[in-house]
């Protein structure tokens, strides 16, 4: 699904794609984090092939987001 919603994305002119986490679809849970993490870890090479920036709006504390994740380290996908 998410391949699709980039390859049109892409095709309209889209160059950013705002993910909600907050209020009802806040990651509130470890197991909601990691299952978000796990999907957009797999859309990210995609995002990035097709030149579309995914940005998060979340609660959570960024430090301990960015630091407990492998974004942009071991040849993972960079983050900026």
């Amino acid at each position: 699904m998410w391949t699709i919603c980039l390859k049109n994305s892409k095709k309209i002119g889209v160059s950013d794609i705002v993910i909600p986490c907050v209020d009802q679809s806040s990651l509130n849970s470890t197991n909601a984090e990691n299952l978000f993490i796990k999907s957009l870890t797999e859309v990210l090479p995609f995002a990035e092939d097709y030149e579309i920036n995914l940005s998060l709006e979340t609660d959570l504390n960024p430090k301990s987001f960015i630091t407990s994740n492998d974004f942009g380290r071991n040849g993972g996908p960079s983050w900026s």
